[in-house]
């Protein structure tokens, strides 16, 4: 008898929390997705600041033996990639506070997983007693 209530109320723990840890699973692997998005944000956020030192370093050489106009090219170029650079900066912060979000979201609903385990066995043992106490009135 005991172990048929054991199994019931095992039953019942994993049919209670279906909902909610698919939604944690779900919210785990946008958290995985984002993670990757932001290190590939970082890893292209240090190319293109790469790529801009080298830039400057040879405008710089260029911009002696070039004239004003081939100067001014390669300013707005150079301008162009800072804005790039500037964007994919914004959009790694961005994801930063998404992740942060998430990690928010997966706490409260794991506070609120424990909070329903923790009344479903109160309910439990409320049950238990309740049948107790009819038998011993019995």
């Amino acid at each position: 008898m005991e172990a048929i209530k054991k199994k019931e109320e095992s039953i019942m723990k994993k049919e209670d929390s279906k909902p909610e840890q698919q939604k944690i699973e779900a919210l785990e692997n946008e958290l995985k997705e984002d993670g990757t998005k932001k290190m590939t944000l970082e890893s292209v956020t240090h190319q293109n600041e790469e790529k801009i030192e080298n830039k400057q370093e040879e405008l710089t050489e260029q911009m002696k033996k070039n004239n004003l106009e081939e100067q001014k090219a390669r300013k707005e170029l150079l301008e162009e990639m800072k804005e790039e650079c500037r964007i994919l900066r914004q959009q790694k912060e961005e994801l930063i506070e998404k992740i942060e979000e998430k990690k928010l979201e997966v706490k409260r609903l794991t506070d609120l997983i424990e909070t329903l385990n923790a009344e479903l066995k109160l309910q439990r043992i409320r049950k238990l007693i309740i049948e107790w106490l009819n038998q011993q009135n019995n």
